[in-house]
C-alpha cells in the first residue's frame, strides 16, 4: 500500500481513503485493522470517514449498504438451511449404525454433498431421445445437441448458447436410448426448464440428483407405496425448500409425484 499523510494526525503511513471526501487516514485514525483495510480495498464495500458518515448525504449510501447486508443475511440463511438438511439426512442414514456419533468424517460428507449438489444444480437429465448410430463422435454430439435445442425451444426456454450434452452410461445393443445429461448456463435456467416441463407434463425431463438425494427419494417412494397399498390415497411427495417430503393432500386421488432418478 502507498504511504500518504493522514488528514487527522499528519503521520505519513499506510492509509485508507474516504470514498466520499477522498481524504487519507492512517489505520489508527480510521479505526480499522490492516486486514480490514485490505478487504475494503478488494471488495465493493466502501469506507467513509466519521465526518462523512455523520453528514446528511450519506443516507442513500447507508441504504445501499443495508441492502447489501440483507442479501448477505439471506445467503447465509439459505446456506444454513442446506447444511441442516444434509446433516439431518446423514443422521437418518446413520440411524441403522449402532452408537453412530457425528465426527469430522461426517462434516466432510456434508461439505462434499453441498459441493456436489451445487455442481449438479445447473444440470438436467433428458430421457427417450433417440441416439444417432454414426461412428463419428461429432455427428452424434451434433445430433444430440440439436435434439436438445429443439426440445428446449418447445418449452419456451429461449436460446441456450452454452449447452453441453453427454450420454450417460455405455452404449449397448438395446433399443432403449441412454439418458442425456445436459449442462445449462445457470441454475435458474435449469429450474425454469424443469418447471415448464412439469406444467406440460413432460416426464422425460428430470433434475440431476446426488446419490444421497436419490436414496432419500427412493425411501419416500417406498413409504408412499405402502400408504397407498393401505388405502391412504391422500398422501403424495412434494418439495419443501428444495427437499422432497411426504405430505398429505386435500383429495383422495393417487397423485404420486414423478421425480428424477439418475442411474
Amino acid at each position: 500500500m502507498a504511504k500518504k499523510k493522514c488528514s487527522v494526525c499528519n503521520t505519513v503511513d499506510d492509509h485508507i481513503a474516504c470514498d466520499k471526501c477522498s481524504n487519507a487516514f492512517c489505520f489508527q485514525c480510521a479505526d480499522v485493522t490492516l486486514s480490514e483495510a485490505r478487504i475494503l480495498k478488494k471488495t465493493k464495500f466502501k469506507f467513509e470517514c466519521t465526518a462523512c458518515c455523520n453528514s446528511k448525504d450519506s443516507g442513500s449510501d447507508m441504504t445501499e449498504y443495508a441492502k447489501t447486508m440483507n442479501k448477505l443475511v439471506e445467503a447465509i440463511n439459505t446456506l444454513q438451511t442446506q447444511v441442516q438438511t444434509i446433516q439431518r439426512q446423514l443422521s437418518e442414514s446413520q440411524s441403522n449404525n449402532q452408537n453412530g456419533q457425528p465426527n469430522m468424517k461426517d462434516m466432510d460428507s456434508v461439505i462434499h454433498e453441498m459441493e456436489e449438489r451445487d455442481r449438479r444444480a445447473k444440470n438436467i437429465i433428458i430421457y427417450d431421445i433417440e441416439e444417432n448410430d454414426s461412428e463419428d463422435t461429432n455427428v452424434r454430439v451434433n445430433h444430440d445437441t440439436q435434439a436438445v435445442a429443439n426440445l428446449l425451444t418447445s418449452l419456451d426456454s429461449g436460446d441456450q448458447n452454452h449447452v453441453k450434452v453427454r450420454r450417460l452410461g455405455k452404449k449397448s445393443n438395446e433399443s432403449k436410448p441412454r439418458p442425456l445429461l445436459v449442462t445449462l448456463d445457470s441454475r435458474m435456467v435449469a429450474v425454469s426448464i424443469l418447471k415448464n416441463a412439469r406444467l406440460k407434463r413432460m416426464k422425460s425431463i428430470k433434475n440431476d440428483l446426488t446419490l444421497m438425494q436419490r436414496e432419500k427419494l427412493e425411501s419416500l417412494r417406498n413409504k408412499l407405496k405402502s400408504k397407498h397399498e393401505n388405502g391412504e390415497m391422500n398422501w403424495t411427495i412434494k418439495y419443501t425448500n428444495g427437499s422432497p417430503q411426504l405430505c398429505q393432500t386435500d383429495n383422495n386421488l393417487n397423485t404420486t409425484a414423478q421425480y428424477p432418478n439418475r442411474k
